[in-house]
């Protein structure tokens, strides 16, 4: 909040547009809360171990992602962690699925 201050202090007046009020208000509720009924549905169905795990794609596939929809560039040190992220992701969902597997035998 501090900040938030000292920033609207030392710069211009914000004059916001009819379009920059429509996203915030978009943001505000499509986003926040009606993204929170698709996101427990989720999570019932997956299971909250399962989809904690999944949950970690979730900044890869932002990255994938902006390379069509916004013309990112996607630079080799990105790939490489993406990759390595995605095969952690991978293994441990497949090491809790051994894991219920043998507890249930």
């Amino acid at each position: 909040m501090p900040l938030t201050v000292g920033s609207l202090l030392e710069s211009s007046p914000i004059h916001p547009t009819a379009s920059s009020i429509a996203g915030f208000a978009y943001v505000g509720t499509i986003s926040t809360f009606v993204g929170f009924f698709a996101w427990y549905r989720g999570l019932a169905e997956a299971g909250v171990a399962k989809a904690s795990q999944l949950q970690l794609l979730q900044p890869l596939l932002t990255i994938a992602w902006s390379v069509p929809v916004l013309g990112d560039r996607l630079d080799p040190i990105s790939l490489f962690t993406a990759l390595i992220v995605g095969v952690c992701v991978l293994v441990t969902q497949r090491a809790r699925a051994a894991s219920a597997k043998a507890a249930t035998s």
